[in-house]
């Protein structure tokens, strides 16, 4: 495996450990910065999102295979709620504004990804064509089923910046894959998320989020390839 005797006789503090990624987001023609910022705590990875929508907080285990909590606080009168997984069981209690929203507790053995910017990077350092995975619909208290594919590779350009990218649907399984899709864009040299577009259902506004930049951090870029030769 590639860099892993290094990575096990290098101290952790010998890497930086935090790295803050740079957003566009446009809804309905509005346009407003969003930045993702990720740091290792211990051996968790902890992402926090800042958008206009109200911030996100999210707790991966390495190599952001497995989403351990997910906390959303809402800046309107949308729920606010947070989100656990203990085993195959998600716990989603609400904070505020749950309205006729009770809390509960959700049961899956299909993986859960609740991120689609950080949670898919697994999925774009293997090997494997498609995965299926839920979702935790928290308007709704309920779990829904999706599948993403790899789809072609291609040039992309952003920003006047010329990027190889992997482009990634995400849709419903069968024939609800009609009602409702999502195109992620992904870094084919760093999986970093370089675009996302794609609306919350039918009826709602498409949003598009544009990669910007990024404060380089070598110990993200690392564990990706590690993960990789580890496929």
């Amino acid at each position: 495996m590639y860099f892993k005797l290094i990575l096990l006789a290098l101290p952790l503090c010998f890497f930086a450990s935090k790295t803050t990624y740079h957003y566009e987001k446009s809804v309905n023609n509005e346009t407003t910065p969003m930045t993702w910022t990720i740091e290792k705590k211990d051996d968790k990875l902890l992402l926090q999102v800042s958008e206009n929508i109200g911030p996100t907080t999210l707790t991966f285990s390495e190599n952001f295979k497995k989403l351990n909590d997910y906390k959303f606080i809402s800046s309107s009168n949308k729920p606010s709620y947070m989100l656990t997984k203990k085993g195959d069981k998600i716990n989603i209690n609400y904070l505020k504004n749950k309205g006729s929203l009770q809390n509960g507790t959700l049961k899956s053995n299909l993986p859960w990804i609740q991120q689609f910017g950080f949670g898919l990077r697994p999925f774009m350092s293997s090997s494997h064509a498609k995965i299926k995975f839920t979702v935790v619909n928290s308007d709704k208290t309920d779990l829904v089923k999706i599948v993403a594919l790899k789809e072609e590779k291609l040039n992309l350009k952003i920003k006047d910046k010329n990027y190889k990218a992997q482009h990634i649907k995400v849709t419903l399984p069968g024939f609800k894959g009609m009602f409702w899709q999502a195109d992620l864009y992904f870094d084919i040299a760093s999986h970093d998320m370089l675009k996302y577009e794609g609306n919350s259902g039918p009826g709602t506004p498409t949003e598009t989020q544009l990669f910007i930049s990024k404060d380089e951090d070598s110990l993200f870029n690392l564990i990706d390839k590690n993960k990789e030769n580890e496929e």
